[in-house]
């Protein structure tokens, strides 16, 4: 009985911290929270919990650039939507998830966001398919509920929750947590939920995508994919990365597979190009040299939500008059018009680097 204040005064703080952390549920797991930026925390985990407890109609999935893709919007005819954010987004992760969501309620429409970045992203060590359901695969009772159990357990006791915690507690606006994060990296590399694995490469990124598209054309669901805008001198940067023939057979492949699974599963899936040159992404950059201060991108990478609304006005024809959407903003593509954008694509960057000197970004 002597040994009983011992015992408590041990276990005290860590039920403290675990009562701490169930309230402020950085990673929503436990849905004591909700919030706008869920990708931010620790996404490929609190993802999975809180599809489960949504039960979506609809899905918009892609990375960061898909954020701003409305909810709130005609194309989802009431659905009940959320989006799946994941930064630097792979395939093999998107189709996961999509049977996960599948797998606890029926999807009626996707939407997804697309750029090169899905075949060459690596798959982050965070990405665990135990904590998820499948549909086209043997799911593993076992390895699924020990996965939930250490979900909860590192979200209570891991650097990085506990951290995320604080800042959710403090109210830290989820802009200034990069000014955080680095405040205990030694810790988060020791006990934070990236403490263990690798990042793993892709195995055959493009398959991964034509199985979305057979699993979507199996399930009858609605799909809508498209290709990002991008501000075009950071579009010169990715087309000096990866060099311009790889972005266009990249395209060439995107076509191909589309019209393979049509044809297969009679059931066609749309797929549009926002990115080149056009009225959106040929904005001039502001004397301030700031970015945001355009109408339509956030950063050199990211649009705006105003842009966002416009990409889905273009897709589904809901653009009410007069309507002010670029006639050059978007462009179905298909096998018939392929090459031609692609020639259209090739001379248009090759006047834009004889008209601009191309800032490093």
């Amino acid at each position: 009985m002597k040994k009983l204040p011992f015992f408590a005064g041990v276990l005290l703080p860590f039920a403290m911290v675990a009562a701490f952390q169930w309230t402020m549920d950085p990673t929503y797991i436990f849905g004591n929270r909700n919030g706008n930026f869920i990708w931010w925390n620790q996404p490929r985990i609190s993802i999975a919990f809180v599809l489960r407890r949504m039960k979506v109609e609809g899905l918009t999935l892609g990375s960061s650039r898909a954020d701003t893709i409305p909810l709130v919007h005609p194309a989802w005819s009431g659905l009940r939507v959320m989006k799946i954010v994941l930064p630097s987004a792979t395939f093999t992760e998107e189709r996961q998830f999509l049977e996960h969501a599948q797998a606890i309620h029926p999807i009626k429409k996707i939407i997804v966001e697309m750029s090169h970045e899905n075949v060459t992203n690596p798959i982050p060590a965070q990405f665990s398919p135990d904590r998820l359901l499948h549909l086209t695969e043997p799911n593993h009772p076992f390895r699924y509920n020990l996965s939930i159990v250490t979900d909860v357990a590192r979200t209570l006791y891991s650097a990085d929750t506990i951290q995320e915690g604080v800042m959710a507690f403090l109210q830290v606006p989820w802009t200034q947590h990069l000014n955080y994060y680095g405040s205990i990296e030694s810790l988060k590399k020791k006990f934070g939920m990236h403490a263990d694995g690798t990042k793993q490469e892709q195995k055959q990124p493009m398959e991964e995508l034509k199985k979305i598209l057979e699993f979507g054309a199996e399930h009858d669901i609605e799909m809508h994919f498209f290709i990002s805008p991008l501000f075009v001198p950071y579009e010169e940067q990715e087309i000096s990365r990866i060099g311009i023939d790889t972005l266009e057979k990249w395209k060439r492949d995107l076509v191909r597979i589309f019209a393979e699974v049509a044809r297969k599963k009679g059931k066609t899936a749309a797929l549009w190009d926002f990115s080149g040159y056009n009225t959106i992404t040929l904005v001039p950059m502001p004397a301030s040299g700031d970015i945001y201060e355009t109408p339509w991108f956030s950063d050199i990478s990211h649009f705006k939500e105003v842009t966002g609304t416009m990409i889905l006005d273009r897709i589904f024809g809901t653009c009410r008059e007069p309507c002010t959407i670029p006639p050059d903003f978007g462009v179905q593509l298909t096998p018939e018009n392929i090459e031609e954008r692609l020639a259209k694509f090739r001379a248009d960057h090759v006047e834009y680097l004889e008209t601009h000197k191309a800032s490093a970004y």
